[in-house]
């Protein structure tokens, strides 16, 4: 190491030593006084009406546990037969998008057995193609891109096989649904896990979107087919699915 006139390594390790000293006296008092703060600081705030809507109860920090409030202020009153979250979810499995699954407590608060991890849930088109009937990843996606086209304008299976056969697949789970949906009341849960509510994932509401699609293609079809009544219903369970999410505690 070069080193200029005048300056050796002992006079460079001393200077060292004196910087290191002046940060600990800097650092340590203000170490003392966190390590000896309250671990748990009192609310900033009182919790009020004049301060918030909801007013107990109380998480651990004396701040209102809104995840538990939002729930009982929309369960109240709605017995699981009367729900039609419950033929949602159902239909749809505890993890709508992969991943861990909605908690054992998602489903407690609902009053329902959790739903094991595999079973013969209901896939988005795309996925059914690639995952049950294993097609080639581009062909499946071309394949969902004719789905646009279902929902618009009547069409018989022969003109859109691979949708024809999503459908007929999932025929058991969507007579399901056309029961469920049809239940008075709809509450879906949240379930706090430490994250601020606007940042919860909600898969399972998101999944809606190819649940109406599905009913929507199948009344294409079957208009396709001269079946008006039938095509009725599925219309019918379509508007009756988008009216329950209307209801449920979050905007999405």
């Amino acid at each position: 190491m070069f080193r200029g006139p005048g300056t050796t390594g002992r006079g460079e390790r001393g200077v060292v030593w004196k910087r290191a000293a002046m940060l600990a006296a800097i650092v340590w008092p203000a170490w003392i006084q966190f390590a000896q703060a309250p671990k748990t600081a009192p609310p900033g705030l009182v919790v009020s009406r004049e301060t918030t809507f909801f007013t107990e109860p109380l998480d651990k920090q004396g701040y209102v546990d809104y995840a538990a409030a939002l729930n009982a202020h929309y369960s109240k009153g709605i017995t699981p037969e009367q729900n039609a979250y419950i033929a949602m979810i159902s239909a749809l499995g505890p993890a709508p998008e992969g991943g861990r699954g909605l908690p054992e407590s998602f489903f407690r608060i609902l009053g329902m057995p959790a739903l094991p991890m595999q079973g013969p849930y209901l896939l988005r088109l795309e996925q059914y193609l690639v995952e049950v009937a294993h097609w080639e990843p581009a062909k499946a996606a071309q394949a969902s891109d004719l789905l646009i086209e279902a929902l618009r304008t009547p069409w018989q299976a022969s003109q859109c096989p691979a949708i024809a056969v999503w459908l007929d697949h999932y025929d058991r789970q969507l007579a399901l649904l056309e029961v469920g949906v049809d239940r008075p009341r709809y509450f879906r849960p949240l379930v706090s896990d430490g994250s601020p509510l606007l940042q919860q994932l909600l898969p399972d509401v998101q999944a809606s979107r190819f649940v109406a699609q599905a009913f929507l293609a199948r009344a294409m079809l079957r208009t396709g087919s001269d079946l008006y009544a039938l095509a009725w219903q599925d219309i019918l369970t379509a508007f009756r699915l988008g009216r329950h999410l209307q209801h449920g505690i979050t905007v999405i």
